[in-house]
């Protein structure tokens, strides 16, 4: 796929009349980005440079540097953007420069003109990786021994509960064994 060597942003006309919008446009999103109803971006912020290597020409390149399993996602909430006139979000992985992924959340805002009539479609980003691993490393604390790092009782519990839910509803048997190895459980429930 081949990129455009111009770094500049795409200029949008009412972002090149405004200064004051365009710094606070720059200034209070991670990435920022327009298009029209087409999928043809008519904005995008400098930000794009650092994050992706480059300034993308339309809605297809961006989503190319989604993570495949959210890029879906993302073609339908434009999609949705497009029927509905309403806005969305979606929290997806995107591929950065450095070949490693960051979370972002992604909001799509409708902007209509002065008739009501969608024109166009803005693409706020916020980069949420921090809090994503956050959450990750709070779920395995609560579902694995802080000492042993093996999975815990209470993801047992669930993991049987599933297993279970899956027996009855396919009517398959399953089987559980348990083993007592030197009385570890009762060191264990100490």
């Amino acid at each position: 796929m081949s990129h455009s060597a111009d770094l500049s942003p795409v200029t949008h006309p009412w972002l090149q009349k405004d200064i004051f919008v365009r710094q606070f446009i720059e200034q209070a999103w991670d990435l920022f980005c327009i298009f029209d109803v087409h999928g043809n971006l008519t904005y995008a912020s400098k930000s794009f440079n650092p994050v992706i290597g480059f300034i993308p020409e339309d809605f297809q390149q961006v989503a190319d540097f989604i993570d495949s399993e959210y890029r879906m996602d993302f073609h339908k909430m434009f999609i949705k953007t497009l029927q509905t006139s309403t806005s969305s979000k979606l929290e997806f992985r995107m591929k950065g420069t450095s070949e490693s992924f960051n979370w972002f959340e992604c909001t799509a805002l409708p902007i209509c003109n002065e008739d009501g009539t969608l024109t166009e479609i803005s693409f706020v980003l916020n980069d949420i990786t921090l809090r994503k691993n956050h959450e990750n490393r709070l779920i395995a604390m609560a579902f694995h021994d802080p000492l042993t790092g093996l999975p815990n009782r209470r993801l047992f519990k669930e993991q049987l509960q599933q297993m279970l839910l899956q027996a009855k509803r396919t009517n398959r048997p399953f089987a559980l064994l348990y083993i007592d190895i030197d009385d570890f459980k009762m060191i264990n429930d100490k």
